[in-house]
């Protein structure tokens, strides 16, 4: 079977930065977007979320387990869920794309499409 790791980290020092580390509040931060992405798989599962509600209750719990996974990219956060956490292996992993503009107030940085050229490169 296979998972998703992801690390997030400082160019300036290296040092590796984890979900509640990403915003100005940690916990706060964390209860928000518990929230957000409890939302997000409620309308990607549709009719089959009653059924699903458990699994997303517990795989979306405002603890930092259940968001190890955050991407950061420029248009705004990706919330990865791997199989079983959020809903049956059948069900697959799961995404939750989280906007800039309704996170960015929460975060303890600016996104930036003009950052991430420096790690891509121009035009990449």
């Amino acid at each position: 079977m296979s998972y998703t790791r992801v690390l997030n980290a400082r160019l300036g020092d290296g040092n590796s930065v984890d979900t509640e580390g990403l915003f100005v509040d940690g916990k706060q931060g964390l209860q928000w977007l518990s929230q957000y992405c409890a939302t997000d798989l409620k309308r990607q599962y549709g009719a089959d979320y009653e059924a699903l509600k458990s699994f997303v209750d517990d795989g979306t719990a405002p603890v930092a387990d259940n968001f190890k996974n955050v991407s950061l990219e420029p248009a705004g956060l990706i919330v990865s869920f791997d199989p079983y956490q959020v809903g049956p292996y059948a069900a697959g992993p799961r995404e939750v794309h989280v906007p800039a503009g309704e996170v960015q107030s929460m975060l303890a940085f600016t996104l930036s499409p003009d950052a991430f050229s420096l790690v891509l490169g121009q035009g990449k």
